[in-house]
């Protein structure tokens, strides 16, 4: 009767806990929409240039403006491109060594009910790297200074047998 009366006890106790616990539910608008950013590379030289395309499945984002960062956090690209077929682009030619990032900003109204005007933003980021140039030269350089130091290795160990 008493270990009767403990499980009850405890699934009555649980139940309160379980119970007093707010339940956080998505609005169905949020979760019908997709924003994507994507870059089409991801590491690049300098002045090669760089496209950012933008896509959406919202038929209500009109335009998108695109802010390309350099790696001291500062704008120095800024582009506003309309919507077309779900998908907004951006290009452009970084010049500085290091982690780019840029920011799509999805912009656009949509009219709800009663006539109530919300206007959309969405942020979406990516970013890239620009690395220096590694001419053939350079690699050829090293793979040959590379089976010289083998090379000399070698012949050392020879002659210390």
């Amino acid at each position: 009767m008493r270990a009767f009366s403990i499980k009850f006890i405890t699934i009555v106790v649980m139940g309160i806990i379980l119970g007093s616990i707010n339940t956080v539910y998505a609005h169905q608008n949020n979760l019908k929409y997709e924003y994507a950013l994507t870059i089409d590379q991801q590491t690049v030289l300098p002045g090669t240039l760089v496209t950012a395309i933008a896509s959406t499945t919202d038929k209500d984002i009109k335009f998108v403006i695109f802010l390309w960062k350099n790696p001291d956090g500062e704008v120095v690209f800024t582009e506003i491109e309309g919507v077309s077929d779900g998908t907004a682009k951006s290009s452009y030619r970084p010049d500085t060594l290091g982690e780019w990032h840029v920011i799509a900003i999805f912009v656009g109204i949509r009219v709800a009910r009663q006539c109530k005007v919300r206007i959309i933003v969405r942020i979406r980021t990516a970013s890239f790297n620009v690395v220096p140039e590694a001419p053939v030269v350079g690699v050829a350089g090293t793979l040959a200074a590379m089976l010289m130091g083998l090379h000399l290795y070698m012949k050392k160990m020879i002659k210390l047998r």
